[in-house]
């Protein structure tokens, strides 16, 4: 009622093909989280604590004989992480983050979501029928994508049709990304601003190894296959993200 933005509506579900039907929205306090480090990254950076959450269902309770059907139980501690550092583990159930109650794994990730590097959480946990609490400083969540993007000049790196800034795949490259599954190719490091951008099916890490069935190994290969297509010309990319193969495909402008 006073004009501030509650959430971002992203998909409706619907029978009619209209505006009546179920609709879902992002929360404006994670849009007003995302979005500057959308525009000056081109994805998400976030904050590391290294637990592993699932929700407490009633089966699962009955069967760990916990005292509640329903909340946040931790279900993986990544060895050397905050959470280890802060002798958390594995079956420990998350009662309350900064004093606020966690009823839920949607509670818990809207509370901690917004975390960055070197803040603090203080946990409240139930450890079987012990009360505890403990201390997370956040860690920095490390990105090898960010690297390859230091001394990136985004005039030279720019595709523009892709509406991307590409990198070829080298040996600084691999190393930064080691589980390649092809030894060539371009890596997606960042989205450029123009609206056609939004309708690209590309994302940062993706890497680009083909241009409608033909190799593409440098950013060279890529920018030629490109600019040698015609306006409103079906194009399918051969892409790796996140160690899968696959095809993405639209109408280039």
């Amino acid at each position: 009622m006073a004009g501030e933005l509650v959430g971002i509506n992203t998909f409706i579900f619907t029978q009619s093909g209209g505006s009546q039907g179920l609709g879902f929205a992002v929360p404006s306090a994670i849009v007003g989280v995302a979005w500057p480090q959308l525009r000056r990254y081109g994805h998400l950076r976030r904050g590391e604590i290294g637990l592993g959450l699932q929700s407490i269902t009633p089966e699962l309770a009955r069967a760990l004989d916990l005292p509640n059907d329903f909340g946040v139980i931790i279900g993986d501690v990544k060895p050397g992480s905050p959470a280890a550092a802060a002798d958390l583990h594995v079956q420990d159930v998350i009662v309350r983050l900064d004093g606020k109650p966690v009823d839920s794994f949607f509670t818990m990730f809207c509370e901690s979501y917004a975390r960055a590097a070197g803040d603090r959480l203080r946990l409240d946990i139930l450890r079987g029928q012990e009360a505890l609490s403990t201390e997370i400083v956040v860690g920095e969540h490390i990105d090898r994508v960010d690297h390859l993007g230091d001394d990136l000049d985004p005039q030279k790196s720019l595709i523009g049709r892709l509406s991307i800034l590409g990198l070829s795949v080298d040996d600084r490259v691999s190393g930064l990304m080691p589980d390649l599954r092809l030894p060539s190719g371009v890596v997606v490091l960042g989205r450029s601003q123009p609206s056609r951008a939004a309708d690209m099916p590309l994302a940062v890490g993706d890497i680009i190894h083909a241009v409608n069935g033909t190799a593409v190994s440098t950013f060279r290969d890529l920018t030629l296959a490109v600019d040698a297509l015609a306006p409103r010309s079906p194009v399918a990319l051969q892409i790796e993200r996140e160690g899968k193969l696959m095809f993405v495909s639209f109408t280039l402008e």
